[in-house]
C-alpha cells in the first residue's frame, strides 16, 4: 500500500526500516479505506516517521512508552522536526499531532487491531 503513495522504493524502505513501520503501514491503509486524499496521507506519515525518529533518540522503541512522547513532540522548543516549526498556530499545530499520534499510539484505534471503523 505504501508503494501507492509513495513512488520512490527507498522512501518505502525508510518508512519500513522505522519501528513503527507495522502500525504505519495498518494506518495508510486505514486512511486508504476511509479515502483520505494522498496528499493528506503522505503528510502524516511523514509526521509518524518524525515520531518514530524522535522517539528512539529518546529511547522508546515501542507504544506503550511512545505514548508519553506526544506532548513533548509536540512542542516546538523541544524538537528540530521541520513540520512544527512554522508560524501557523502552535496549539492548533499541537491538536493535529496529538490527534494523527493518538490513532496510531491508542490500542484502541482500529488500525492496531487490524480492523476497519471510521475515525473521520
Amino acid at each position: 500500500m505504501l508503494e501507492q503513495y509513495f513512488l520512490r522504493p527507498t522512501t518505502v524502505d525508510r518508512i519500513r526500516s522505522k519501528w513503527l513501520a507495522p502500525q504505519i503501514e495498518h494506518y495508510v491503509e486505514w486512511m486508504h479505506t476511509q479515502k483520505y486524499a494522498g496528499g493528506n496521507i503522505t503528510r502524516r506519515i511523514a509526521l509518524l516517521c518524525h515520531f518514530a525518529d524522535f522517539a528512539r533518540t529518546n529511547g522508546v522503541t515501542d507504544l506503550a512508552s511512545a505514548s508519553s512522547l506526544v506532548e513533548k513532540f509536540g512542542d516546538p522548543q523541544r524538537t528540530s522536526v521541520p513540520l512544527l516549526t512554522t508560524t501557523c498556530d502552535q496549539r492548533l499545530t499541537k491538536t493535529r499531532i496529538r490527534t494523527g499520534l493518538g490513532r496510531v499510539l491508542a490500542p484502541r484505534h482500529p488500525i492496531l487491531k487490524n480492523g476497519g471503523g471510521s475515525g473521520r
